[in-house]
């Protein structure tokens, strides 16, 4: 699985992966026009989606329940890593 990605949705999976201690490598590779996450499997893309998701009930909203910039990335995020 190749997912392509914008330079902050690299930042925030990589700090979601070092929030939870995800061990797994992550690869990226820089494009002119964004960053692909290379073969990434289904499972690893399950795991990271789960993730993001737990990280964007921690830290995606403010006191009235809006998402901020991280819970907007982070449902960009969840998105993208969405496997059928």
């Amino acid at each position: 699985m190749i997912v392509r990605l914008t330079s902050q949705q690299r930042g925030m999976l990589i700090e979601v992966k070092e929030h939870f201690k995800w061990q797994k490598r992550l690869d990226f590779e820089d494009q002119p026009t964004c960053v692909v996450l290379k073969d990434l499997d289904e499972d690893d893309a399950v795991d990271l989606r789960e993730l993001c998701s737990d990280y964007l009930l921690e830290v995606g909203f403010d006191e009235e329940y809006n998402a901020n910039i991280k819970g907007k990335s982070l449902e960009e995020l969840i998105d993208k890593l969405y496997v059928e």
